[in-house]
Parts: structure tokens; C-alpha cells; sequence
């Protein structure tokens, strides 16, 4: 029975708040540079300080207490500040397990996925490619041992990734290793049939080989990526315009250029 004036770990909903802060602070870190390397948001990393909101999977604390190096023993010293999950909730089929697994991966990873890219662009920061790398190792674990109704949403969520590092690499001037990203992209948009992800692959492929100086198959890459353009957004058939009309002008084809180009302000309009 616990003693006067003390509470069980997990109903201080501070403690877990203050210890967060206490080790984010320890390491020099802003609120945002912790959010950035956990993948959510600042307002949400202030939230769980100020003890306002509650981390409801373990995937979460565990990712979190990974990432600012908090030993376990804190963790259960406090309760790890979430609540447990009770018997009617948990799941009983293999695939809810699955889901409910998936589903811990494809949360935290949406934001740091999106947004890794332009973080690097910014400031050439390193951290978010080792991020990056250990989110597509994660789901492509997942996804090779889980099956489930988000089977199909984590692989595109793990192809978006593949689309991040390749982009990265590509910036680095590392082409084998970016054409190797959109090689992983491009057969997981063919697994999970979306077109969006099948042409993004084919126009970043035909880019690379441009870059490398490879114009007849820059540019027949480009045009075999058209067929899936057709059904996939404005964006990516815009993209592709642009990419083919960078490929012309780089080799003087002036009037292939002229015709690329008009068609991707078309769309851009």
C-alpha cells in the first residue's frame, strides 16, 4: 500500500513531462531540435513537458527515451507516464496486432518522413538522414514480418522514405546510392499499384541519369514515366515536364525544351 502522501508512478501526469525536459535540457537542446530528431512537432514535445498530454503508445516513450538516452529504470520509476492498455482493448487476431504495431511506426514517422528533406535543404543537418535510415529500417522490418489493413499504408509511407534518402543522396552527389532509393521506390509503388509513386520514382531515376550526363536515357526514362504520370496528381505530371525540359536545355535541344516547358507551365497555372 503506498504510504501517505505519495501516488502510483503512472498517475503523475508531470513526472514524465519533467523528466523529458530535465534530459532534453541536459543535452543543450531547444524544444523544436528535440521534436525534429523524435519526428513531431514542437508545440506537441512543450504539450508532454508541461504535462497537458500523455504519450498513449509505448513505441512512442520507447522512440523518445531512445532518442534523449533516458534509462529504463526512470522510465519505470515513473510509470513511463501512459497509461496501460486494459483487456478489452487489446488486440486478439494477429493482423489487430499487426495493425496496432504498423500503426505505432506510420504515426511518429509521417511528420519526419515529410518534412526530412527540406531540414536537410535548410541546413545540411546529418541527424535527419541517421533518423531517416533507422524509420525505413523500422517499417521495412514491420513490413516484412506484419500483415495487416496498414500493410499497404506503411509501405508507402517506407517508398516516401526511400524518396527522402534518395533526394538526399542525390544532393550529396552520391548517384548510385540515390538511384538505389528510387529503385526500392519505384518497386514498392508498383506492390502497392500507385501511380504517384511509380512516376516520382521514374522521374527522379531519369534526373539522376541526367546529372550524370546520360541524355538518351534521361530523357527515355522520362517519357516511359509519362504512361503512369497520366493517373497520378498534377504535381508529378508537372515535375516531370520540368525534369524533361532541364534534360533538353542541359543538351541544347532547344526546341524539346520549348515544348517541355510550355507543358509544365500549363499545369503550374
Amino acid at each position: 500500500m503506498a504510504g501517505k502522501g505519495s501516488r502510483p508512478p503512472n498517475k503523475d501526469s508531470h513526472a514524465f513531462g519533467r523528466l523529458v525536459r530535465a534530459y532534453r535540457e541536459q543535452r543543450g537542446w531547444s524544444q523544436g531540435q528535440l521534436a525534429e530528431r523524435w519526428g513531431y512537432t514542437r508545440e506537441y514535445v512543450s504539450q508532454i513537458e508541461r504535462g497537458k498530454r500523455q504519450l498513449t503508445q509505448i513505441d512512442q516513450v520507447n522512440h523518445l527515451a531512445e532518442v534523449l538516452e533516458i534509462p529504463q529504470e526512470r522510465l519505470a520509476a515513473i510509470g513511463r507516464g501512459i497509461p496501460t492498455r486494459t483487456a478489452t482493448t487489446a488486440p486478439t487476431r494477429i493482423e489487430d496486432a499487426d495493425d496496432v504495431l504498423l500503426q505505432a511506426l506510420i504515426e511518429p514517422a509521417e511528420a519526419a518522413v515529410k518534412l526530412s528533406w527540406l531540414v536537410w535543404y535548410a541546413n545540411q543537418d546529418t541527424s535527419v538522414v541517421s533518423n531517416l535510415e533507422r524509420i525505413a529500417a523500422k517499417l521495412e522490418d514491420a513490413i516484412t514480418q506484419r500483415r495487416g489493413t496498414l500493410l499497404k499504408p506503411a509501405q508507402r509511407l517506407l517508398a516516401y522514405a526511400h524518396e527522402m534518402q534518395g533526394k538526399i543522396a542525390f544532393d550529396g552527389l552520391n548517384y548510385a546510392q540515390a538511384n538505389g532509393h528510387f529503385q526500392e521506390m519505384l518497386e514498392l509503388g508498383e506492390e502497392v499499384n500507385d501511380p504517384d509513386l511509380i512516376a516520382l520514382a521514374m522521374i527522379h531515376q531519369g534526373d539522376v541519369l541526367r546529372r550524370r550526363g546520360r541524355y538518351e536515357l534521361a530523357t527515355r526514362r522520362l517519357e516511359a514515366a509519362a504512361t503512369h504520370a497520366a493517373g497520378a496528381t498534377i504535381a508529378t505530371q508537372g515535375l516531370r515536364w520540368q525534369t524533361l525540359a532541364r534534360a533538353h536545355a542541359e543538351f541544347g535541344q532547344k526546341s524539346a525544351f520549348l515544348r517541355a516547358i510550355d507543358q509544365a507551365q500549363a499545369l503550374a497555372s
